[in-house]
């Protein structure tokens, strides 16, 4: 099992001393050749944007100054304005964001999620920077701040061409499997398992992103993590070795300990009865003592399904597949769109020109990896070594499983 430094945050110490600006900090969040400068006078969040984002998004102090900026300033709660009943709203990432201006000169909405105080979001078209007026009660309400980073990233990295997927990936000596899969499809558990019960780094446990090397076309096209909480079956934590540090664990999502996993153990396996535990990255590397990490060239996809009935597994290499199957494991982009191309908040141009080809040729690097089919029941929980070195047998890659 994997080690890490228990002494910190993965993420969030040995990377210098981030030039301090009115209190806060001063830093930087990159992944898949995009990259912004956060000029932040809130305390703490280059701390939990560690915690959240760490090792999925490099955070590094002393960004350059030409990125495109979110700079983060404190408000009091009642300095926030209120959106008006009528005026338009988007769902987007577990919050609502109404617009209060949408003008030439100025764009500014609120984001609220229900559970922490709203932030103000403005921005000058064309401008190379957005303004976050956030009201900080406690050091978990900086968690909203920490997603819409994400989302600018998330513009930065589609402007280059990069293509986000429904799935997961584990990888060994940079060589990474992805298992793509619809929701219930098992990916989430068999990356929890590959990394926790076998010595696979974990990429992500639920949404990939494909992207190229901007500036670099002739290096191999990489797979990124996109980081948000990992969502842990029960019923994978039957048998676990670390079952009951999940038992006693004190996790943000849930708040107290999470209890008992007893229950699950008498539950049919399977889609209907699942039930999860949800983690940030730093407490699943604690907990777990799994090694993730941000990316890794993709060596061969696993379709898999699991069947509540099957003893052991089948693996069946898939050889015919028409032009453009991955389409199906596309994510939605509607949500980015709107907040970048209709509002204007993020200006796209301001970040890396896309790859040669773009989103299609990635796509088509994708489809002519090799992939197998697999029906598997949950004799997986105990037995995910012999598990993936089968699977790594079936794609040629048994060197990978070793």
């Amino acid at each position: 099992m994997h080690t890490k430094d228990q002494a910190g945050i993965p993420g969030a110490e040995g990377t210098g001393s981030p030039a301090r600006l009115g209190g806060g900090r001063l830093f930087g969040l990159s992944v898949a050749g995009a990259a912004i400068r956060v000029e932040s006078e809130v305390p703490g969040l280059d701390v939990w944007a560690a915690r959240l984002l760490s090792p999925t998004f490099a955070v590094t102090p002393d960004p350059d100054p030409d990125l495109f900026t979110v700079r983060v300033v404190a408000a009091a709660p009642d300095a926030l304005p209120t959106a008006d009943p009528r005026a338009p709203r988007l769902q987007l990432d577990e919050t609502q964001v109404s617009v209060l201006e949408h003008g030439a000169e100025r764009v500014t909405v609120v984001q609220d999620d229900g559970l922490h105080p709203p932030m103000l979001i403005s921005a000058v078209p064309g401008d190379a920077a957005v303004e976050l007026a956030v009201c900080c009660d406690d050091a978990d309400s900086l968690r909203p701040a920490v997603r819409f980073l994400k989302f600018v990233l998330a513009a930065g990295v589609r402007a280059g061409g990069a293509v986000f997927l429904h799935g997961a990936a584990v990888s060994r000596a940079d060589r990474a499997l992805l298992f793509l899969a619809p929701s219930g499809g098992g990916k989430s558990s068999l990356s929890f398992l590959a990394g926790s019960r076998a010595e696979w780094d974990v990429v992500s446990d639920d949404l990939l992103l494909l992207a190229g090397a901007p500036q670099r076309p002739a290096l191999p096209v990489r797979v990124h993590g996109w980081p948000h909480r990992l969502g842990v079956s029960t019923a994978a934590l039957i048998g676990h070795p670390a079952r009951a540090r999940f038992e006693q664990a004190s996790l943000r999502r849930h708040g107290t300990p999470t209890g008992s996993f007893e229950g699950a153990q008498s539950l049919p396996w399977g889609r209907a009865t699942r039930k999860r535990v949800y983690l940030d990255l730093d407490e699943f590397q604690q907990l777990t003592g799994a090694r993730m990490v941000g990316q890794a060239v993709p060596a061969a996809v696993v379709l898999p399904q699991p069947e509540q009935e099957r003893r052991g597994w089948t693996i069946e290499r898939v050889l015919d597949r028409p032009a453009g199957w991955s389409r199906q494991f596309l994510a939605d982009a509607g949500e980015l769109k709107f907040m970048t191309d209709f509002l204007g908040l993020i200006d796209r141009s301001r970040f890396p020109a896309p790859v040669q080809g773009g989103g299609p040729a990635l796509c088509r690097e994708l489809e002519g990896l090799p992939a197998v089919r697999v029906r598997y029941g949950r004799d997986v929980n105990d037995r995910m070594p012999q598990f993936l070195a089968e699977v790594c047998d079936a794609l040629g890659l048994a060197e990978v499983a070793r």
